[in-house]
């Protein structure tokens, strides 16, 4: 079946799913992510952040938007910075995200949009019902300036 994400007909291709990657404390980024026991061999998985010093006035802040994810379908959520700031950067947090409560997405968009935006947009597996109350919550990270 593959050593990624599969097709999204079937929930049993896929190896991982990413549930998080975004910034959770000054200086830290996390990367959560789901191993499929079903997949028959177990995955890894290697984070990368990129990191700057904040300058004189100049710190980061954070600004968010939810969107319900969409059974069979996609879903994508975008946050906005305010309009005295630009974006730098973004992530994402896929929930519910506890033991058999994990939502099988796979994650196709995450970039910024324009100066002041970020967007993430993933597709639900067919097949797969979607947990209750699963949602995507997509972060912008915003500089003033």
């Amino acid at each position: 079946e593959g050593t990624g994400i599969a097709n999204f007909a079937s929930a049993n291709g896929y190896r991982i799913i990413v549930l998080q990657s975004r910034r959770t404390g000054a200086g830290q980024w996390t990367v959560t992510a789901y191993n499929n026991p079903a997949a028959g061999a177990a995955s890894s998985l290697t984070a990368y952040a990129t990191c700057e010093r904040n300058a004189k006035g100049k710190a980061v802040s954070e600004v968010s938007a939810l969107a319900p994810l969409v059974e069979n379908g996609r879903s994508s959520a975008d946050a906005t910075c305010s309009k005295k700031a630009h974006v730098v950067s973004g992530g994402f947090n896929i929930t519910p995200n506890g033991v058999g409560q994990v939502p099988a997405v796979g994650v196709d968009e995450t970039l910024p949009v324009g100066r002041r935006g970020w967007h993430v947009a993933l597709h639900d597996f067919v097949n797969v019902s979607v947990p209750a109350g699963a949602a995507l919550r997509t972060y912008a990270y915003c500089k003033k300036g």
